[in-house]
């Protein structure tokens, strides 16, 4: 009906089909474009003889460590907790290139190939002098070449992900899951993200992200059990994300967790501080409320991705 009535309105003098030829064109051209997409990644192509997938080469160890760098950048506007540490990639990148693909987990090469994926596309996306600043060394690709990475890492993530899947996991799982599903989102399809999303929750439910250890735990540390927020932060909040943009129930229900209760925030965001200025025992624990634990830590800007991600996840509930 706006279609029509928008005909009306440019030129009703026009016949329909006259009218309708360039926008079927467009929406048949747009259909075989998602079609091609879709197919190659169901089929993870192209296979060798032996029926084997044959994995394409990461970037160079500096450029590898590069797009991390540069990706790592374009991610901090986000002011979310993170699933991105530099250092543990870095780590990736070179166990890779040192000892080899079979010195690491299928669960690392998802996350390696992910990380690259989403380096290689977010760059693809920046203006080449908006970066200048951000490179340090002669690396300097086209878009033409970055979406080849881009391309190439994706098929290796998706391969090592259908292992993944059938394994089950926990942290490194998860963290490749989450990168993984966000690509996903931006870049293809949205249910598909979701399906992928859906994994993650899985994995993160079955080492119950979602419940709050109780402290003090012999197994689990103060940092492990940030990471363990953070992953569960972002399961939640991207299902909520998800659930919107689709028109559906979002998986995770609220009764499902106790990760963000105000008591839980306050809790967590006393033992960070104090973990940073252990000296300050009594002013620290005098911080009785979520609101007076955050407005001192918010003085703090490495503990600002965790006083913006109260209120994202309090936004997410509405």
């Amino acid at each position: 009906q706006k279609l029509i009535w928008f005909k009306q309105q440019l030129n009703p003098e026009d016949s329909y089909e006259s009218f309708f030829k360039p926008l079927t064109y467009l929406m048949t051209t747009t259909l075989k474009l998602y079609i091609i997409q879709m197919r190659a990644l169901m089929d993870l192509s192209p296979m060798t003889p032996s029926g084997r997938y044959t994995l394409k080469p990461i970037p160079p160890r500096a450029q590898s460590k590069r797009l991390m760098e540069n990706f790592q950048e374009t991610m901090r506007i986000t002011s979310a907790p993170g699933v991105f540490g530099l250092d543990y990639y870095s780590e990736l990148i070179d166990k890779f290139h040192d000892e080899g693909v079979h010195s690491l987990s299928c669960a690392e090469l998802m996350l390696l190939n992910t990380s690259i994926c989403f380096g290689a596309s977010r760059m693809r996306q920046l203006d080449a002098n908006d970066t200048y600043h951000l490179r340090k060394d002669k690396f300097n690709p086209s878009r033409k070449e970055l979406k080849n990475i881009e391309n190439e890492t994706l098929l290796n993530a998706l391969f090592f992900y259908n292992k993944v899947v059938v394994s089950g996991g926990g942290t490194i799982e998860v963290q490749g899951l989450i990168l993984l599903s966000s690509y996903l989102q931006e870049n293809v399809d949205t249910e598909l993200a979701l399906a992928v999303l859906a994994t993650a929750i899985r994995f993160a439910s079955d080492n119950e992200y979602h419940r709050v250890v109780a402290m003090p735990s012999p197994v689990v540390s103060l940092q492990d059990d940030i990471l363990r927020r953070s992953l569960w932060w972002h399961c939640y909040n991207k299902d909520r994300k998800f659930a919107l943009i689709l028109s559906r129930q979002p998986i995770i229900k609220d009764d499902d967790t106790n990760v963000f209760t105000d008591e839980a925030y306050c809790d967590i965001a006393k033992r960070m501080l104090l973990h940073k200025f252990p000296q300050r025992v009594e002013e620290i624990g005098a911080l009785d409320t979520v609101e007076m634990a955050l407005n001192y830590a918010v003085k703090y800007s490495e503990f600002l991705p965790f006083f913006i991600s109260y209120y994202i996840q309090k936004l997410g509930r509405i």
